[in-house]
């Protein structure tokens, strides 16, 4: 719901817990994935990963894509991550310089021996730009096939964050980025901004931008010819892109194509500055050069289809059959998708209870809409891409079951987004109940500066708290949307809508259970609740039965929010024993807008406030 509040927060989080050693160059690790297999005696080269913003080698996702590499390959299986801990890994992604990091990783790679006769490269959204710039810049880096999937290799034009149609997200993102995107500052220490791009102010871009810049031969500089040799030795450049990618702006940068800014068309590789730059024409002349799409989201592909990939570009022994085969053939469209272990877990419980009767029966993958795209030529698809046949067939739906065109769609955006159909009064209402969480943001502000009582700034801090959380969970699990949602963003594990209204609920309760305690059992006080989990109902089932969430999603998200509601009341109440709020009553600014605390501390505060008013009027008439 705040996916561009959330990116701002983390990233102003990450300074206030910035320690002072990180102004140094970062320390930067190769961790080797160990499995129970052979995996050291092997001729087979090692592949390895980086992995894409806001993750870990150690996440759910990561290790088992980790895993299941080195059990199609055979071989050894290397993890890119910078920083001591995994904070720090993540935290690289977002602040640091690339040109340091890169360096260092590729110190690493020259020490390790086992490295030093090639090894293959996968890099996951942006991890797989900077595998491409250890080929162009790293002489011991001998890489003999990249494969990337999502990855910007043209930059990006906004900062990761905004749904396609947040429209005021995307406004104060392009303000922030127009104020300060090409400091010196920023270029050197922000990762997104030294790959950022804009034609509207290439020329800014051109003189600032050191990294993108120089990587992609945009500008005359010492190592232009030894980029595009580089570039030449490689055995394949397997470049992935995602037909309905939501994280990378403009989506064809995947495929080192961009966008015009003018009119929004889409510019092909062949007709962009990085054909004849980069020497690309030259390696799809040598065969060397595959561009590749999926009809998924951002990372989103089948794990048959990501097998073939690794089977057909990294396995140095074509085999006819490999052990994982069997366990990759798909048995319901949710158990495709590059989800990890915990998730699929999440959703076999949920499989279980619809085979209960329980919930609703979930949508036949073959009712799923999906376009239809050839991504291999004919010849191989039997052969490498075992599975995609009966993709293509269960996404060969008919066009009218598909969503009505944009201008058919009537849409409200205020911190987020729904669509319905003007026809479809159903879906409509369900819509409109989205709407919810926003409203009571609205009464926030409003009480929050009409009222000015502590209180309600401190649930209103715990719902951006609470946002957070949301938005670091969903990063580090990395599921899905439903398939069928043509303009829901972003990952969908957990519900943010849910979980706002989870942490609202449980909030609302549990305070007046700790200072209304006589009074909690009344009438008044159940319809209150009653009102509360109504309101909660409404929302969740709306991002559920608009097709928005798994129903896993939305459960969850209720879930973790509810808890964390109940936490939040817990440690304010911890805060104001321990005297933290009076000591911030006594703060300036604090005391020039008359922030007080009286809510907790006086019941029947608004009976009280009333007979007072009513007592003054009385006085002044006599």
């Amino acid at each position: 719901m705040l996916s561009c509040s959330s990116f701002l927060i983390f990233f102003l989080f990450s300074w206030v817990l910035l320690p002072m050693k990180s102004f140094a160059i970062p320390i930067i690790s190769l961790d080797k994935v160990r499995l129970a297999i052979n995996d050291g005696a092997s001729e087979q080269l090692p592949v390895v990963i980086w992995h894409g913003l806001g993750d870990t080698p150690t996440s759910f996702t990561l290790t088992e894509v980790s895993q299941r590499v080195q059990k199609l390959t055979k071989g050894a299986v290397y993890a890119i991550r910078v920083g001591d801990n995994e904070f720090e890994d993540i935290k690289a992604g977002y602040l640091g310089k690339l040109e340091d990091q890169l360096d260092e990783v590729c110190d690493l790679i020259g020490n390790e021996d086992s490295l030093s006769n090639g090894f293959y490269a996968l890099g996951l959204s942006q991890g797989g730009l900077f595998l491409r710039a250890l080929a162009q810049t790293c002489d011991a880096a001998k890489i003999r096939s990249l494969i990337t999937l999502g990855s910007p290799h043209s930059g990006i034009n906004t900062i990761p964050g905004c749904s396609p149609t947040n429209l005021i997200c995307k406004a104060v993102v392009h303000s922030i980025l127009g104020l300060g995107i090409w400091h010196s500052w920023i270029q050197n220490h922000v990762v997104q901004a030294q790959y950022y791009r804009t034609e509207k102010q290439y020329d800014k871009y051109l003189e600032n931008n050191k990294f993108l810049t120089h990587l992609n031969n945009e500008v005359l500089h010492d190592n232009y010819t030894r980029n595009i040799e580089k570039l030449k030795e490689l055995d394949n450049l397997v470049a992935v892109s995602f037909e309905r990618d939501d994280i990378v702006e403009p989506p064809y940068s995947t495929g080192f194509g961009w966008i015009n800014e003018t009119t929004g068309e889409n510019i092909e590789m062949e007709d962009f500055v990085l054909y004849e730059s980069l020497g690309l024409k030259d390696l799809v002349n040598q065969g060397k050069l595959e561009t590749i799409s999926f009809p998924g989201r951002h990372l989103q592909m089948r794990w048959g289809d990501f097998d073939a990939l690794v089977l057909k570009y990294f396995k140095d022994e074509k085999e006819e059959k490999t052990e994982l085969e069997e366990s990759t053939r798909p048995s319901n469209f949710l158990s495709t998708y590059f989800v990890s272990p915990l998730v699929s877990a999440i959703d076999g419980t949920v499989d279980y209870l619809h085979g209960k009767s329980l919930f609703p029966e979930k949508r036949n993958f073959k009712e799923l809409t999906m376009r239809k795209r050839s991504i291999v030529t004919p010849e191989d698809s039997e052969e490498v891409y075992p599975y995609i046949s009966e993709f293509v067939a269960a996404s060969n739906v008919s066009e009218e079951k598909g969503p009505k065109s944009f201008a058919n769609l009537a849409f409200i955006t205020i911190f987020s987004h729904f669509f319905y159909h003007i026809d479809d009064m159903w879906r409509s209402t369900l819509g409109l109940f989205s709407l919810i969480p926003q409203i009571i943001g609205i009464i926030y502000l409003t009480v929050m500066f009409t009222g000015r009582e502590l209180d309600t700034f401190m649930q209103f801090g715990g719902q951006v708290v609470n946002e957070f959380i949301n938005y670091v969970v969903k990063v580090s699990l990395k599921y899905p949307r439903p398939a069928d949602i043509e303009y829901g963003v972003g990952y969908g594990m957990p519900s943010s809508h849910s979980q706002f209204m989870g942490f609202f609920s449980a909030y609302m309760i549990a305070w007046d259970y700790k200072y209304r305690r006589s009074q909690c059992f009344s009438m008044l006080s159940f319809a209150k609740y009653a009102i509360y989990l109504t309101l909660s109902t409404f929302v969740c089932s709306s991002r559920y039965l608009l097709d928005f969430h798994y129903l896993t999603q939305v459960v969850y998200g209720y879930m973790i929010g509810f808890g964390v509601g109940l936490f939040w009341v817990y440690l304010v109440g911890k805060l104001r024993s321990l005297g933290v709020t009076k000591w911030l009553l006594s703060l300036p600014p604090l005391q020039f807008f008359y922030i007080k605390d009286t809510i907790p501390h006086s019941k029947d505060n608004h009976k009280r406030q009333w007979l007072e008013s009513k007592q003054f009027k009385n006085q002044k008439s006599n």
